[in-house]
């Protein structure tokens, strides 16, 4: 909560606390907070040690702080081992990796398995590759399961069909 007000510093403090008497979401939760703050080897030996606890939303965090630093292999390394966890983050992680290798059919895959498992982000991906590929009611229909996910406000959804600039307006931030 306190960090969500942005009073950090003490958001910070109980984090520390609550990690060094081994609750490793609060660990993982400070290593999201240093990693904002700039702290990136702070964030990373906070991840580290969360992985080592068995936490894979940990491993998911250490594959993007690595690509935060440029280190691509490392990044995608961490990703797979979170996705074998069954981590959906990992998986649309990995799916937005193959769309940048211009893979499209493997990123739908892990897009669709990430989706399948819950996941908006996965969601919203799939709906994007699925809308590239003109398959624009199943697209639809991920773009509606990702809106009652996220509790968000969907596009605007014409009787014929999509409205496209609308899907895509509301795609180009959570998609990325």
């Amino acid at each position: 909560m306190l960090a969500e007000r942005g009073e950090t510093a003490q958001a910070e403090r109980y984090y520390r606390a609550a990690a060094a008497s081994g609750h490793t979401d609060s660990l993982v939760n400070l290593g999201v907070l240093l990693r904002q703050r700039g702290d990136l080897d702070g964030a990373e030996r906070c991840c580290r040690e969360a992985i080592e606890a068995g936490d894979t939303d940990a491993m998911n965090n250490l594959g993007n702080l690595l690509r935060q630093r440029g280190d691509m292999a490392a990044a995608e390394h961490w990703w797979r081992r979170s996705a074998e966890a069954g981590n959906g983050d990992a998986l649309a992680s990995l799916g937005a990796l193959s769309t940048e290798r211009g893979d499209w059919a493997r990123a739908e895959e892990l897009f669709r398995e990430s989706a399948q498992a819950g996941n908006a982000t996965g969601m919203l991906n799939l709906a994007q590759v699925l809308l590239r590929t003109g398959r624009v009611r199943e697209a639809e229909r991920w773009l509606r399961a990702a809106g009652e996910t996220r509790a968000a406000p969907e596009p605007a959804l014409a009787p014929e069909g999509p409205d496209l600039r609308a899907v895509t307006a509301w795609l180009d931030g959570p998609a990325r």
